[in-house]
C-alpha cells in the first residue's frame, strides 16, 4: 500500500503546479479543471483515510501477534508435554509388565535332564533248588500233618489237599508265622530222627526237582531316563518341588522291569522310577516345605518327599545330593 500512497502523494504535488500554469496561462477559471481537482482532492482524502484505518488496524494487531505467538505456544505446548508423558508412561508400562512377568515366572521354575546309558551284563546260574517251591512244599506238608496227624504219602497228596480245602487252606495262612515253621521243622526231626529226617528232606527235595543251569548276556542294554524337576516358592518360607520321571529300557514298554539282584526290582510303588520300567513318565516327588514355623527354627515337610539318590549314591551317579536320608539304608519313594 505505501508505493501507491507515494505515487498519489506525488500526483497531489505537482497538481499545485500544473494548476499555477493553467491559471497563468488562463486568467479565467475553468469550471471543469476545478471540477476534476476536486475529485482528486476527494479521491486522495478517501485514501488517506483507507490508510489510516490499514494502518490502525496494523497497529491493533501487531502488539497482539506476540500475545497470540505466546498464546498458542502456551496452548500448545501442554500438549506435546501431555504427548511426551503419555509415551514415556507407555514405556515405563512396558517395562514393569516385563518385569512383573519376570518376578511372576521366578516363582516357577523348570529344569530337566536327561540320561542315556548303555550297559553290558553277563548272568550265569548254576543248577539249584527253586527255594520258593521249597517252601510253599513245607508249608503244605506241615498244613497236612495238623490236619490228619501223619506225614503226607507225597507232595501231591499236599496239593490236592489244599486244593480240596481252600477255605481252611486260607485261615491256615492267615494264622501262620516263621515261628510256627521251625516248631514243625524242629517236630519232624524228632519225630523221625536224623536219618529219617534227611530222607524226608530229600523225598522234597526231588519232587520239587533241580532246576537247570542257565546262563544270559546282553552285550548292549540302553535305557532312557528322563526327569522333569519343577519347583514354586509362593512365600519366603513355603516352596513346592515336583519331579516327574520315565526310565526305560530301549524298545521297552511293557512295564516289566528289569531283575538287578535287588528287591528294588519289585514292580511295587517305590521303585517306579528307580529301575528301568516302561515309557510312562511317573510322579516320583511332590512335596510342600514350610520353614522357620512362627519365626522358630521349626519346618514341615508333607508329600512324597526326595528319599532317593541320599549321600553316598550321588557321589556314584555324578550328582546333588537328592535326599535326606543315607542311601545305603534307604533308596525308595514313599
Amino acid at each position: 500500500m505505501r508505493p501507491k500512497f507515494a505515487a498519489l502523494l506525488l500526483c497531489l504535488a505537482c497538481a499545485p503546479a500544473l494548476w499555477g500554469q493553467q491559471a497563468a496561462t488562463t486568467p479565467n477559471d475553468n469550471p471543469q479543471l476545478r471540477q476534476e481537482v476536486e475529485q482528486m482532492k476527494k479521491a486522495l482524502a478517501n485514501l488517506e483515510q483507507r490508510l489510516a484505518t490499514q494502518e490502525n488496524k496494523a497497529e491493533t494487531v501487531a502488539p497482539a501477534t506476540p500475545t497470540s505467538t505466546v498464546a498458542t505456544a502456551t496452548a500448545t505446548e501442554p500438549a506435546s508435554t501431555t504427548a511426551d508423558l503419555q509415551t514415556q508412561v507407555k514405556e515405563l508400562d512396558e517395562r514393569i509388565q516385563k518385569t512383573e512377568m519376570h518376578t511372576a515366572l521366578d516363582r516357577l521354575n523348570f529344569t530337566g535332564d536327561y540320561r542315556y546309558e548303555v550297559h553290558s551284563i553277563y548272568e550265569h546260574i548254576p543248577a539249584h533248588y527253586d527255594g520258593m517251591q521249597l517252601q510253599n512244599a513245607l508249608v503244605r506238608t506241615v498244613f497236612y500233618f495238623n490236619k490228619n496227624g501223619a506225614p503226607p504219602p507225597s507232595l501231591a497228596a499236599t496239593n490236592d489237599y489244599a486244593r480240596q480245602h481252600p477255605d481252611t487252606y486260607q485261615q491256615f495262612l492267615g494264622t501262620l508265622k516263621y515261628s510256627d515253621l521251625q516248631a514243625a521243622v524242629a517236630g519232624f526231626k524228632q519225630m523221625f530222627g536224623a536219618a529219617g529226617f534227611n530222607a524226608f528232606q530229600q523225598g522234597l527235595l526231588q519232587q520239587i526237582g533241580v532246576t537247570k543251569a542257565a546262563k544270559y548276556q546282553n552285550q548292549a542294554l540302553q535305557t532312557n531316563r528322563l526327569r522333569l524337576d519343577f519347583g514354586a516358592k509362593m512365600t519366603d518360607n513355603f516352596t513346592f518341588n515336583g519331579r516327574l520321571s520315565m526310565y526305560k529300557v530301549f524298545g521297552d514298554s511293557t512295564g516289566a522291569q528289569v531283575f538287578n539282584g535287588q528287591p528294588t526290582s519289585l514292580n511295587i510303588d517305590g521303585t517306579t522310577a528307580g529301575v528301568p520300567n516302561s515309557d510312562i513318565l511317573r510322579v516320583e516327588r511332590a512335596y510342600f516345605n514350610w520353614t522357620n514355623i512362627a519365626g522358630s527354627p521349626l519346618y514341615l515337610s508333607i508329600g512324597r518327599r526326595p528319599s532317593t539318590e541320599g549321600p553316598p549314591l550321588n557321589l556314584r551317579q555324578d550328582e546333588p545330593r537328592g535326599g535326606t536320608p543315607m542311601a545305603s539304608l534307604i533308596d525308595y519313594q514313599f
